[in-house]
């Protein structure tokens, strides 16, 4: 809901940043996978919901199942339901930093832009004399430019005879 007359507030990253590490102390069982466990996990944790559903049902429904499981299906069904509204959350996390992406991309883009043409000008005023304090910067923004030319790769030397 908006309220009239009111000016939106814009996020700054230092915000973003405070507000996610917030938002993670709230989320239940969050954790970092350690090296491997993302391929342990996999096979398990990839199963289509149907089949995890269909599974927890057979448990609610049949006697022998009931009494091999320990957790009752009731428990299982409600993390399933959990476990894909947390599946929604990571969609939208994608698509925020996808954005996040494109907006660090296209401010790149303006300074880049606005660099690359005072770098030009810059360098046809430092030949003057009046301008003549512009040369050690220009000769700095020079040495970092990538644009124009490709590094060569630098060769290794060669052994020294023996």
């Amino acid at each position: 809901m908006t309220v009239p007359n009111q000016i939106p507030t814009v996020l700054t990253p230092e915000e973003a940043i405070q507000q996610l590490r917030a938002m993670r102390e709230l989320i239940p069982e969050f954790a970092g996978l350690k090296a491997g466990e993302p391929k342990r996990l996999s096979n398990a944790a990839s199963l289509h919901p149907e089949f995890l559903r269909g599974a927890f049902v057979a448990i609610d429904t049949v006697p022998p199942l009931t009494a091999m499981a320990t957790t009752p299906a009731a428990e299982l069904l409600a993390e399933l339901d959990l476990t894909e509204r947390w599946s929604a959350m990571l969609a939208e996390l994608d698509s925020l930093r996808s954005g996040i992406i494109g907006a660090i991309a296209t401010r790149r883009y303006r300074l880049g832009v606005t660099a690359r043409e005072v770098y030009h000008v810059s360098q046809q005023l430092a030949k003057t004399k009046q301008y003549a304090t512009l040369r050690p910067l220009v000769e700095s923004m020079k040495r970092v430019a990538r644009f124009g030319r490709r590094r060569a790769a630098e060769k290794p030397e060669p052994p020294a005879a023996e």
